[in-house]
């Protein structure tokens, strides 16, 4: 489980860094970072600390109707440093959309290193995830509403994935600091913690397919 919480935080915090709604611009480009599109990823590297040298790729890798609603398939895999992709331990969660003020996971896929992809329906996800989604979605609306959050302003921001023009935000509360740009896929391109621990862009698109091959085993009634 150390490593859904992991994934999970992450969803939290690409999800959370969507700013303060104290301007127009800024409400823009809020709605812009939670954007939802099938397709859509953006992939990371870790910097420092116990995740140094991993990956991380967050993608939106299919879609599913439940009810008159349709619900989208947000998937993030992570590989650690020295690993292959089939080392990856992949999180696959049936979503409404990101940065909700009530965030619902329907459905739950988890595929760990050499085990089979299984799938969780919604009274054991309740069981498994129900709290790490409410402090998700509880975290999403704090930071987009938090003054602790700082607009520092646009800057030239390098990254492996390249030059862009970013918004630079400065978190008054936790010392952090991220970089957002607009036309990325969940609107990341660098966070970088008080202790110095980075994750930088290394990459994005809209051609994303699940990293799950194989038909997931149901498990619960």
């Amino acid at each position: 489980m150390s490593h859904i919480r992991r994934s999970l935080s992450v969803f939290a915090l690409a999800a959370a860094l969507a700013l303060p709604l104290r301007a127009q611009s800024l409400a823009a480009l809020c709605r812009a970072a939670l954007r939802v599109a099938p397709g859509q990823w953006s992939s990371y590297r870790f910097i420092g600390g116990t995740s140094d040298g991993g990956t991380l790729r967050l993608a939106i890798v299919g879609t599913e109707r439940v009810g008159d609603s349709t619900f989208y398939w947000y998937e993030m895999k992570t590989v650690p440093a020295g690993k292959t992709e089939q080392d990856a331990n992949i999180v696959q969660v049936l979503v409404a959309g990101l940065g909700t003020a009530k965030l619902e996971i329907h459905d739950l896929v988890l595929k760990a290193p050499g085990h089979s992809a299984q799938r969780y329906n919604q009274l054991l996800v309740g069981m498994m995830a129900g709290p790490i989604a409410k402090s998700i979605a509880s975290e999403t609306g704090r930071r987009c509403s938090n003054p602790a959050v700082q607009v520092v302003g646009w800057e030239s921001l390098t990254v492996p994935a390249g030059t862009m023009r970013a918004l630079h935000l400065k978190d008054a509360e936790s010392g952090g600091d991220a970089w957002f740009v607009p036309h990325v896929p969940f609107g990341v391109a660098r966070v970088l913690t008080k202790d110095g621990h980075d994750m930088v862009l290394t990459g994005s698109g809209h051609d994303a397919k699940s990293s799950i091959t194989e038909t997931p085993q149901q498990v619960g009634p």
